[in-house]
């Protein structure tokens, strides 16, 4: 994972998918996403969600 720090933690989402998910922690927002998995809005997301830990 050395270019890890090169791909940068910004997401994209839409703003009302922004506005649902707002309160929920990562690890909420990882299992929301985990079970809709149509739900993922880039394909960024869809590799930042595949990883057990972010940090």
């Amino acid at each position: 994972m050395s270019n890890v720090d090169h791909f940068g933690n910004l997401c994209l989402i839409t703003p009302s998918t922004n506005s649902k998910l707002s309160n929920y922690s990562p690890a909420e927002k990882k299992r929301y996403y985990a079970a809709n998995k149509d739900r993922t809005e880039s394909l960024k997301q869809t590799l930042m969600m595949s990883y057990d830990s972010w940090f």
